[in-house]
C-alpha cells in the first residue's frame, strides 16, 4: 500500500509531539512549538482517518474541527451532526463548570486537568 507513508508521519509527528510535551513550557517559544506539533500530529491523523475510510468503502468523513460555545453550547464553527451534537450538548450540560474551570487554567498558561468522557 502506497499510502503507509502518512502513517509513518504520523508515527514520527507524535514521538516529536510527546518529546516536545515532556519538556517545561517556560517559554512562549517552547509552548507554540508544542502547538505546531499538536497540530501537525492532529492534520495526520485525520489524513489517515479519511484514507482508511476510503479504502474501506465508507462514507465520506465529515471534518471532526468545530468550536463549540462551553457558555450556551451553540457552534461557533465547524459542523456536527445533529445526533452527535446532542452527546455533545449534554456532555457540555454535565461538565460546564470544570471546561470553565479547564479555560480559565489554560489561558493562564497552566495545565488542565482531564475531564470523563460521555459514559
Amino acid at each position: 500500500m502506497a499510502e503507509n507513508w502518512i502513517l509513518d508521519d504520523y508515527s514520527a509527528a507524535l514521538e516529536q509531539f510527546a518529546a516536545a510535551m515532556s519538556q517545561p513550557a517556560e517559554h512562549d517559544l517552547i509552548k507554540a512549538g508544542c502547538i505546531q506539533y499538536f497540530e501537525f500530529s492532529f492534520e495526520l491523523a485525520w489524513k489517515s482517518i479519511k484514507l482508511l475510510s476510503a479504502q474501506l468503502g465508507l462514507e465520506e468523513c465529515l471534518s471532526p474541527k468545530a468550536s463549540i460555545a462551553i457558555d450556551d453550547g451553540e457552534t461557533l464553527f465547524g459542523e456536527i451532526p445533529k445526533p452527535k451534537m446532542k452527546l455533545v450538548q449534554a456532555w457540555l450540560e454535565i461538565h460546564r463548570e470544570d471546561l470553565m474551570a479547564d479555560w480559565k487554567l489554560a489561558v493562564n498558561g497552566e495545565p488542565t486537568h482531564r475531564i470523563k468522557p460521555l459514559e
